[in-house]
C-alpha cells in the first residue's frame, strides 16, 4: 500500500507555489487565506464525524503547507528582486556587479549569487543575495564555482518567478577579485586536478567522464549533448541525484563489511555526501537526492523504516522551505518526478515483468521505464516528440554510469596526492563513459525514433491520464477486476492514438516525392534549405531548433551531409548546426563574428567536416548541381550583410528538370543591391530562398532581375518580428513568384519535371499548441532587446508535428517552362 499522507500535501504546497511565483504580490493573500482556511479546517476536526477527521486533517495539512511556503516566499522575494535593480534593469542601465559564482561556469552561461550591485560608482545594491545570469561571456579564462568576481554589464529582467532575478550582458571580460576558500577551496583544487587527469583522454568518453564524475559538462561538445537528449540519456552527461545514491550504497557497503557501527557508517556517509554535493555543485537534482539520502540515513540510524514516497514527499518540502523558487525548476521537477515513479512503479513492474523474463532482466527493464513513464507527461512540455528507444538506451547505458562515477571520483581524490594512480582510475572510468556516449551516438543516429505529437496542453493532458492509468494498472492486485477495465482503457486511449502518429509519419513519408530537389525545412523563426542531387545532399543553415530540425531530416530521410553552408552566424540560422556533428563531410562558412562562433565551427570541425572559407566565384559540386560562392567580398565584417549568398545551377544534361535557386541568407538591401551591381550572375532562377525571413530590407531590384518562379520564407508561426511583411510578399508575387512559406505550408519539397513545371509538396502548417505552463529552470531572455547583439534570442517552445500533407503544382504564368 503507497502512503500518500505527506504525499499529497506535498504535491499541493509544489503546485500552488509554483503557479503563484510569477505574481509576488499575490503570495501574501495565498499565505494568509490557506492559513486561515487550513487553521480553521484543524480547529473544526473535533466537531465533525469520526470518520471525516482524517480527511479534515489531510486537507488542513495540505493548506498549511501551501501557507507555510507561499509565506516564506512572499519573505524572501523583497531581497531577489530589490526596487531599484528592478528600475535600472527596466531601462537596461549598465551596471557593476560583485558577486560569488554559483555551479561550474560555462563559456555561455555563469551564475552569480550578486552582493553588490552599482551604478555610475554609486551604491544600489549592497549585502544582498541577488540571483543573477550573466549570458554572452566571452572569456579566455572562466572563473571558477565559489570565486568572488566583478564584471560590468547591462542589466536585464529575467523571467518573473524563475530561478533567476536579472540577466546580464557582459560590457567586457569577468574579472576575479578573490578565489574560492575554505572547504570551496578544496573542491576546486580537486576540480582542477582531475581536469589535468582527464585532459589526455580522448573522444566522446574524455568529454563526458568529467560531468559524470564532478558535473563539469564544459567539454561536452553540442553534438553530443543533442545525442543524449535525444536518445534519452541526458540524466547521464552530468552529475545527477544517482551519483548520491551509487556514493551513499558504497559507503554502508564498506561499512557492513567491516561491521562498523550503524551510528558512525550513517554519520560518515552524511559527511561523504555532503563534501560531494560541495564537489560537484549544489545541482537541484543532486540536492534533492542528497537530502533523501541524509533523511534516510537518519532513519536508519534510529531504527525507524524508511519508505520511499514519504520520503521523496518530506524532501521537497524541506528544498522548498529553502527554495521557494526551485518550484519552478525544470532540473528539480524531473529529478523528483523520475524519483517518485522509481519508488512507486519499480517493485510491482518487476514482479509483473519477472513472469514473462528473468528477474534481473525484469529489473534493467522496469527502472528506465518507471522513471520515463513519470517524466514524459513533463517531457512534452519541453519537446513534443517522444524518444521511442529511450527505454532500450537506458538499459543498456545506464549500468555503465555507476562504474564510471565510481573510478572517476578515485581519479579525482588522487589527483593531488598520486597522478599516477588517478590516471589509471580515469582511464578505467573511459571505457564506461565512452559506451555510453556510444549508445548514445547510436540510438540518435536511427531514424525514426521519436513518436511526434502535437506539443498541446491536450496532448499532455492525455499523456498524464494514459501515465496514471498504466501506474493503477501495475499497483492493482493481478486478480481483480478493476486491474483488467483499467488495462483496457488504456489500450482503448493508446492504441488509437499511436495508430494516429505513426500513420501521419508514414503517410507524410509516402506521399514525398522521391525525386525531391529543393526542400525548405519548418525550423520555426529560422532558415534551414535542403539541397539533392544524384544521392548528394546540402544543408543551407540549421535554424536554431535542435528538434524540429531532426524531425525534418528524419522526414526526408537524411541521415549525412555531404555539404553543410552555414550562411553566417545569427542563432536562427546556426543555433542547432552543432546537433549534426559527425554528420557533415564538408562544411563553408562566411567570416566569424568572434570565439563564439569559431568555437562552433572547431566542434563540426573535430566530428569530421572539412571545413571551406566562402569567397566569391568559389564553385563546389553537389551531384548534378553547381554551387557558386556570389557573396560576401572579402574582408566584410561578420554579420547580416555578410551573409554567403549562393547560386545553385544544373550542370550540362540536367537542364531540362533540375532547378536553379539563389539562397540569400539575411543580405540586406544595402549587400543586395551590391550584390546586383557586381554583376555575379544574379539572372533568371527558379527559386529564391528569401533574404532575412521576409523583412522590408530588400532590394526590389534583385528580386525581379531573379525572376523566380518559386519564393521561399522561412518564418516561425505568429513571430514577433512580424515577417514577412506584407510590402515584400506583394513584391514577390509581382515578379511572378509563387510564395511559399515554413509557418503556412510546413516543411515543403520541390521536384523539377521534364516539362520545365515545378511540383510542389507541403507538409503542411503546424497547429497552434496551447503548450504547459512554463516551468523556469533556463532563464528565458526573450523580450530583452539588449541581449539581442548580434544574435536573436527567442523562446524554444514545442510545436506540434504537421497536418496530413498535400502534394500539388505551380501552374500558370508562376510556373510554367521559362521562355
Amino acid at each position: 500500500m503507497i502512503d500518500v499522507r505527506l504525499g499529497a500535501p506535498a504535491a499541493l504546497g509544489w503546485a500552488a507555489l509554483a503557479g503563484v511565483l510569477p505574481q509576488p504580490g499575490a503570495l501574501g493573500p495565498t499565505a494568509a487565506v490557506c492559513g486561515g482556511v487550513g487553521v480553521a479546517a484543524l480547529g473544526s476536526c473535533a466537531l465533525v464525524a469520526r470518520r471525516w477527521r482524517s480527511t479534515l486533517a489531510s486537507v488542513s495539512l495540505a493548506l498549511l503547507v501551501v501557507a507555510l511556503l507561499a509565506a516564506i516566499a512572499a519573505l524572501q522575494a523583497p531581497a531577489r528582486t530589490p526596487e531599484r535593480l528592478v528600475a535600472l534593469a527596466d531601462r537596461s542601465a549598465t551596471v557593476e556587479v560583485t558577486g560569488r559564482v554559483v555551479g561550474v561556469p560555462t563559456a555561455d552561461r555563469v551564475a552569480l549569487a550578486v552582493t553588490e550591485v552599482r551604478a555610475r560608482g554609486v551604491p544600489v545594491v549592497s549585502g544582498a543575495n541577488v540571483p543573477m545570469l550573466v549570458l554572452g561571456l566571452e572569456a579566455e579564462r572562466l572563473p571558477g564555482a565559489d570565486d568572488r568576481v566583478l564584471l560590468t554589464g547591462r542589466l536585464g529582467v529575467a523571467d518573473p518567478g524563475g530561478s533567476v532575478a536579472f540577466l546580464l550582458r557582459p560590457a567586457g571580460d569577468i574579472e576575479v577579485v578573490s578565489r574560492a576558500y575554505g572547504v570551496h577551496a578544496v573542491a576546486a583544487t580537486l576540480r582542477e586536478s582531475f581536469a589535468r587527469t582527464s585532459h589526455g583522454l580522448t573522444g566522446d568518453g574524455g568529454d563526458l567522464l568529467p560531468g559524470l564524475t564532478i558535473g563539469d559538462t564544459s567539454h561536452v561538445d553540442e553534438g553530443l549533448d543533442a545525442a543524449m537528449k535525444a536518445s534519452s540519456l541526458a540524466h547521464l552527461t552530468a552529475v545527477s541525484g544517482a551519483n548520491c545514491a551509487v556514493l551513499v550504497a558504497l559507503i554502508l557497503a564498506i561499512g557492513a563489511f567491516l561491521r562498523g557501527p550503524r551510528i558512525l557508517v550513517s554519520s560518515l556517509a552524511i559527511v561523504v555526501l555532503a563534501g560531494f554535493v560541495v564537489l560537484v555543485t549544489p545541482d537541484p537534482s543532486v540536492v534533492r537526492a542528497a537530502v533523501m539520502a541524509v533523511l534516510a540515513l537518519v532513519a536508519q540510524a534510529v531504527g525507524r523504516p524508511v519508505r520511499g514516497l514519504p520520503l521523496v514527499s518530506l524532501a521537497v518540502v524541506i528544498l522548498l522551505i529553502i527554495d521557494p523558487w526551485l518550484a519552478r525548476s525544470y532540473a528539480f521537477a524531473l529529478s523528483v518526478l523520475a524519483t517518485a515513479g522509481l519508488v512507486v512503479l519499480t517493485r510491482p513492474l518487476v514482479a509483473l515483468l519477472a513472469r514473462v523474463m528473468p528477474e534481473p532482466l525484469a529489473l534493467a527493464l522496469a527502472v528506465p521505464v518507471a522513471a520515463q513513464a513519470a517524466v514524459q507527461p513533463l517531457l512534452l512540455s519541453l519537446d513534443p516528440g517522444i524518444a521511442v528507444l529511450g527505454v532500450p538506451a537506458n538499459v543498456l547505458a545506464d549500468p555503465a554510469a555507476p562504474l564510471a562515477t565510481v573510478l572517476g571520483l578515485m581519479a579525482c581524490l588522487l589527483g593531488p596526492v598520486w597522478p599516477f594512480g588517478a590516471g589509471v582510475a580515469a582511464a578505467a572510468a573511459w571505457a564506461p563513459a565512452s559506451w555510453i556516449a556510444l549508445v548514445a551516438r547510436g540510438a540518435a543516429a536511427l531514424p525514426s525514433m521519436r513518436l511526434e505529437t502535437d506539443g498541446s496542453l491536450l496532448a499532455i493532458v492525455v499523456c498524464v491520464v494514459a501515465t496514471a492509468l498504466a501506474g493503477v494498472a501495475i499497483l492493482l492486485p493481478s486478480r481483480r477486476r478493476s486491474r483488467l477495465v483499467t488495462t483496457l482503457v488504456l489500450a482503448g486511449l493508446l492504441l488509437p492514438l499511436g495508430a494516429v502518429a505513426v500513420g501521419g509519419t508514414l503517410g507524410r513519408r509516402a506521399t514525398l516525392p522521391p525525386d525531391w530537389q529543393i526542400a525548405q525545412c519548418d525550423v520555426g523563426q529560422g532558415d534551414a534549405v535542403l539541397l539533392r542531387s544524384a544521392e548528394r545532399v546540402a544543408l543551407v543553415d540549421t535554424g536554431d531548433d535542435a528538434t524540429l530540425l531532426r524531425s525534418c531530416l528524419d522526414l526526408l530521410a537524411i541521415q549525412r551531409l555531404d555539404l553543410l553552408v552555414l550562411t553566417h552566424f545569427d542563432a536562427d540560422h546556426v543555433g542547432a548546426a552543432a546537433s549534426l556533428t559527425g554528420r557533415v563531410q564538408s562544411l563553408l562558412v562566411g567570416p566569424s563574428g568572434g570565439p563564439v562562433d569559431e568555437r562552433l565551427v572547431s566542434t563540426l570541425r573535430r566530428g569530421g567536416a572539412t571545413v571551406i572559407d566562402a569567397r566569391p566565384k568559389e564553385s563546389l559540386d553537389l551531384g548534378d548541381l553547381s554551387l557558386e560562392v556570389l557573396w560576401p567580398p572579402e574582408k566584410t565584417e561578420a554579420g547580416n550583410g555578410a551573409s554567403v549568398a549562393l547560386r545553385v545551377e544544373p550542370r550540362v544534361g540536367c537542364a531540362g528538370s533540375c532547378l536553379s535557386a539563389v539562397l540569400l541568407g539575411d543580405l540586406d538591401e544595402t549587400a543586395q543591391r551590391r550584390l546586383l551591381g557586381r554583376g555575379l550572375g544574379v539572372g533568371p532562377v527558379d527559386v529564391v530562398k528569401v533574404s532575412h525571413h521576409g523583412s522590408r530590407d530588400q532590394s526590389p531590384e534583385l528580386y525581379r532581375s531573379l525572376g523566380a518562379r518559386v519564393a521561399l520564407i522561412g518564418v516561425g508561426a505568429g513571430n514577433t518580428y512580424g515577417h514577412p511583411v506584407p510590402a515584400t510578399v506583394r513584391l514577390l508575387e509581382r515578379t511572378g513568384a509563387r510564395v511559399v512559406r515554413s509557418d503556412r505550408d510546413g516543411t515543403v519539397a520541390l521536384t523539377g519535371t521534364a516539362d520545365g513545371r515545378i511540383s510542389l509538396w507541403q507538409s503542411g502548417a503546424r497547429p497552434a499548441s496551447a503548450g504547459a505552463p512554463r516551468l523556469d529552470d533556463e532563464p528565458n531572455p526573450v523580450g530583452a532587446a539588449w541581449l539581442s547583439e548580434g544574435r536573436k534570442w527567442r523562446a524554444r517552445r514545442a510545436r506540434p508535428p504537421p497536418r496530413r500533407p498535400r502534394s500539388s503544382s505551380c501552374r500558370g504564368t508562376e510556373s510554367g517552362p521559362r521562355e
